[in-house]
């Protein structure tokens, strides 16, 4: 190297591509292609970036390549990162003329974040892996079993993407819808849209506008040729004021909500009119259900109600993780194959019930007065107002009207009142009012409340939502989870006593 004048710096430069001649070398081109690919290049770099000490030296280490070493990595990290974050632009890219509900709900957080985290799925793998590591100290990550920051990962990747370019919003549209449908403040959503999370509020209320127009035109569109069930109850919305005056004031106001349900791909069946449900009635008139007939119905049904107890009872058993049913030597017997349905409806994706909610009518339905304005107004809504639609509603249509037992009762009055009118629609010939099975349901978890919630001290509901730490079922609730969470206590209960029964009866200590 000195009789060529040469020093390590220009011999490393001339090595790496730095003269023609170099370039074109076989010998030099072996060597460095050698150099490129060992296992040593790595470790090489490491000590020029961190030279070790001499043995037994207590100077202070020296800086090597450190600072031009540490500049060149950040630019080949940006590179790398900027990248991937183009490779997936596509996946967070959420046009504005796609904006719909399956747009909205179609973006899974566990998928997203298995592609973007793993590498061979088009994602950003490096960039993942840097995050990991600046997001936890290894002490953190050492002792954090449960605490994975995986979601503040995937949410600065988006906030990235978002901040370079406002294209990339698929996340942020779902987390304002998120926020608005569970009524954030405006200001609190268009603070997050600063931080690059979400959308503004204004956007958030253009899309929800967008969304209700393209479902209400999906619904009127569905209504002419397929049957539904139509239900609506009353609701109290309260309006918040924070800067309050004489002439306005925080308050409630009341309205009504309704509800269509639709089976898409239903069975078709023969089509009810409106003649043929009258007949129906008649021959009902004519010919009632009596006490005998009742007791009738109920024996017939008695063999098959009694095959479903007898395998209900034995399912609290099989369930049981501790029977452990899998390793039962008996388990392909015939008394373990579940009775055969009487009459099994479809199942699928596609017969998945679809279900709409209408625009809120500031219309209260506690009167007679009121129900007939709120289904006037559903009426409207649906576009089934004008002079032919209610012609063809009162001659050819029979539409299922579910409420509370307010609402079907006030339903029935007026059914009954307008028996005289002239015509089949001013008569409700074409309504079917029927009561709510749910709050049947909800009346006799309420009643067996009643009945047998007991003592702490005692052997009532109470003691057993002490031994289970079950809160907020001492006093019956009308708003708030009260009934789900009453349901599944009663059954828990009752299952834990056929299982208590089954030991009972098998003589054991353990199932």
């Amino acid at each position: 190297m000195n009789k060529l004048g040469l020093n390590l710096t220009l011999f490393l430069d001339l090595l790496s591509w730095g003269d023609p001649e170099c370039i074109t070398n076989h010998k030099i081109r072996y060597e460095r292609s050698g150099l490129m690919v060992s296992e040593e290049l790595p470790s090489i770099l490491e000590r020029w970036y961190k030279p070790p000490r001499t043995a037994g030296s207590t100077s202070k280490r020296a800086q090597g390549a450190r600072p031009a070493l540490e500049r060149f990595a950040f630019l080949c990290v940006g590179d790398v990162v900027e990248a991937e974050l183009d490779g997936i632009k596509d996946t967070m890219h959420c046009p504005a003329e796609d904006l719909s509900t399956e747009g909205l709900t179609s973006l899974f957080i566990e998928d997203l974040i298995l592609k973007l985290s793993s590498p061979g799925f088009g994602g950003t793998p490096k960039f993942w892996s840097l995050l990991t590591r600046v997001t936890q100290t290894r002490t953190q990550k050492l002792r954090n079993k449960e605490k994975i920051p995986d979601l503040v990962i995937l949410a600065i990747i988006c906030q990235v993407l978002y901040s370079r370019s406002h294209h990339n919003n698929r996340f942020a549209k779902m987390i304002t819808s998120f926020l608005r449908s569970q009524g954030a403040p405006a200001k609190s959503i268009d603070l997050l849209r600063a931080f690059g999370l979400t959308m503004s509020h204004q956007w958030s209320v253009r899309a929800l506008r967008t969304i209700s127009e393209n479902e209400m035109a999906t619904v009127r569109d569905m209504v002419q040729h397929l049957p539904f069930v139509v239900t609506h109850d009353n609701i109290n919305i309260p309006f918040r004021v924070f800067s309050q005056r004489i002439n306005n004031q925080s308050h409630f106001d009341s309205g009504t909500a309704s509800t269509l349900f639709f089976q898409p791909n239903a069975p078709p069946e023969q089509p009810l009119c409106n003649r043929t449900l009258q007949e129906y009635r008649e021959q009902g008139r004519n010919t009632p259900l009596s006490v005998l007939d009742i007791y009738g119905l109920a024996q017939d049904a008695a063999p098959g109600q009694y095959d479903r107890d007898v395998f209900q009872v034995l399912r609290y058993l099989i369930d049981s993780p501790e029977f452990d049913f899998t390793t039962y030597p008996e388990k392909h017997h015939h008394i373990f194959t579940p009775p055969k349905p009487l009459n099994q409806l479809p199942t699928g994706e596609k017969y998945i019930t679809r279900q709409f909610m209408l625009g809120t009518e500031h219309l209260e339905e506690a009167s007679y007065e009121g129900n007939i304005n709120v289904v006037m107004a559903i009426f409207r809504q649906l576009l089934l107002d004008s002079e032919d639609e209610l012609k063809k509603t009162g001659l050819y249509r029979v539409f299922v009207w579910v409420g509370d037992q307010l609402t079907s009762a006030r339903l029935r009055g007026l059914f009954n009142f307008r028996a005289q009118d002239t015509n089949a629609f001013d008569r409700l010939d074409w309504l079917v009012p029927t009561f709510g099975w749910f709050h049947l349901l909800m009346a006799f978890a309420n009643s067996l409340h009643k009945q047998y919630l007991g003592t702490t001290a005692g052997r009532g509901l109470m003691h057993a939502f002490t031994l289970l730490e079950r809160k907020g079922l001492n006093t019956v609730q009308t708003r708030g989870p009260f009934h789900q969470n009453l349901h599944d206590a009663i059954y828990h209960v009752a299952e834990a006593h056929f299982r208590v029964c089954w030991k009972v009866v098998g003589r054991v200590d353990k199932l």
